[in-house]
């Protein structure tokens, strides 16, 4: 299974957050797997994983994930 590697190298920096995100969105994958992705990039890059930050990839699936 991909971790990183399913970010475009442009996208491997701490200050794209944003950029991850429509990313992350606009994948047709399981919501599970959008939220591991995110944690991984996160750690990755060196920022701190927020709630903020799963809830703006997942939308209102957020809580039940």
């Amino acid at each position: 299974m991909a971790g990183v590697e399913i970010f475009p190298a442009g996208l491997l920096a701490k200050e794209r957050e944003e950029d991850v995100i429509v990313f992350l969105r606009t994948l047709p994958i399981p919501a599970r797997r959008k939220k591991e992705l995110i944690a991984q990039w996160a750690k990755y890059v060196g920022a701190a994983l927020t709630r903020d930050m799963v809830e703006k990839v997942l939308g209102p699936l957020a809580g039940r994930i």
